[in-house]
C-alpha cells in the first residue's frame, strides 16, 4: 500500500507540473492548477498516512480502533468521493455544459465544505481522546 501511494503521489506531482506549465500559457487553466494543487496535497497526505499505517502492528496484535477515529476515516472517504465529483465535473464546466452539470459541481463543492467542517470536529475529538488516553508516544504519533 505504501508503495502504491508513493506511485500515486509521484503521478500527482507530474500532473501538477504539466498543468502549471499549461496555466502559464492559458489563463483558463488556472482553475485546473488550483484543483490539482489540492489533489497533489491530498496525495502527499495519503502517502504519509500509508507510510504510518505500514508501521502499525499486524491485525489482531493491537487494540481496537476507537469510534472517533472510525468516524474521522468515514468522513475522509466521503470527502474524497466529493472531491472526485468536483474533479470530474470541472472537465465539462468550461465547455458550455448545462445547468445540471454546474449544479452537480456546486453541490459537490458545498458537500465537501460541509464535510471539511465535520472533519475538523472529528479530528479534535480524536486528538482529545488520544491526549486523555494512556497511549505511549509511539502509539500517539501513529
Amino acid at each position: 500500500m505504501a508503495q502504491r501511494t508513493k506511485s500515486w503521489e509521484s503521478r500527482a506531482d507530474d500532473l501538477l507540473t504539466l498543468v502549471r506549465d499549461g496555466a502559464k500559457q492559458s489563463p483558463d487553466a488556472v482553475i485546473y492548477r488550483e484543483l490539482l494543487t489540492g489533489a497533489d496535497d491530498a496525495a502527499d497526505s495519503l502517502e504519509d498516512a500509508a507510510f504510518l499505517l505500514s508501521l502499525l502492528p499486524e491485525a489482531g496484535e493491537g487494540v481496537p480502533v476507537p469510534e472517533p477515529l472510525l468516524r474521522l476515516a468515514d468522513l475522509l472517504v466521503s470527502d474524497s468521493q466529493e472531491w472526485i465529483k468536483c474533479l470530474a465535473n470541472t472537465a465539462t464546466l468550461y465547455h458550455g455544459r448545462n445547468r445540471e452539470d454546474i449544479q452537480d459541481f456546486l453541490q459537490a463543492v458545498d458537500q465537501s465544505v460541509t464535510i471539511e467542517h465535520l472533519t475538523d470536529e472529528a479530528e479534535r475529538e480524536v486528538t482529545s481522546l488520544l491526549v486523555r488516553s494512556d497511549a505511549n508516544m509511539r502509539q500517539f504519533h501513529l
